[in-house]
């Protein structure tokens, strides 16, 4: 039998510490991961992709592949922990369709990452996918896009903000008076195929290489939008 002053008595109350300590740590953890779960909310959005005209800079309409006859598509808005389910309609006659997260980990969603052919199948034409995952994300700025043709990332408007706000009752990061977001996207009045046609036929300027040993100058820069706006020539 252990005695009071002995090392197994030293020992026991060592342990019963040291498991009381392990067991505060856990229930603490378990209370706020359920705080989080009660304030956490099931935010829905439905895109409708398709074809429209738009002159975003003065050079003439042209046409882009988008959501709802707007270039950006709309802002997608979440909180940390929030559940996001956004439908994805295809209304293109003939081209599949995807979105891609940029910049989401998707740990636990990698089937609605959205690269097509990687982690799903194309949207076919007349269906729709629901995209359903919860946002375990770092709050901050990100973007969606399409990620079955990459042309159509920057050239043809299939594109829109996409915003991660701190969980509710959360402490504030920074202060600050107001706040806006501006979508920076590079924009092209030619179509893809003749960017590519143009590219392989080698009418572009001699490819040139960055520090990082990239290649870069594959396509000739036309403009730069904000917001879906810009100006060319003035």
């Amino acid at each position: 039998m252990a005695t009071r002053g002995s090392p197994t008595a030293a020992l026991f109350a060592t342990l019963c510490r040291r498991w009381w300590s392990l067991t505060t740590l856990l229930v603490g953890f378990l209370c706020c991961h359920l705080a989080l779960e009660g304030s956490a909310a099931t935010v829905k959005h439905t895109l409708e992709v398709g074809y429209f005209r738009v002159d975003p800079d003065g050079t003439g309409p042209t046409w882009v592949q988008g959501i709802g006859d707007s270039v950006p598509g709309p802002e997608i808005r979440v909180r940390q922990g929030d559940r996001l389910q956004v439908t994805v309609v295809n209304r293109c006659a003939t081209e599949k369709v995807s979105i891609h997260w940029h910049g989401f980990e998707m740990r636990a969603a990698q089937e609605y990452d959205g690269a097509m052919q990687i982690t799903q199948c194309g949207i076919e034409p007349g269906h729709y996918l629901i995209y359903d995952f919860v946002v375990d994300e770092t709050p901050g700025t990100y973007v969606y896009h399409e990620h079955a043709h990459l042309e159509h990332v920057a050239a043809r408007g299939l594109f829109g903000p996409l915003v991660v706000e701190q969980p509710a009752g959360a402490a504030g990061l920074w202060e600050y008076n107001g706040e806006a977001t501006l979508l920076f996207s590079d924009y092209w009045r030619k179509s893809p195929h003749e960017l590519e046609r143009i590219k392989q036929a080698m009418l572009v300027r001699p490819v040139s290489t960055s520090a990082q040993g990239n290649n870069v100058g594959l396509l000739p820069f036309h403009n730069l939008l904000i917001n879906g706006k810009g100006a060319f020539n003035v």
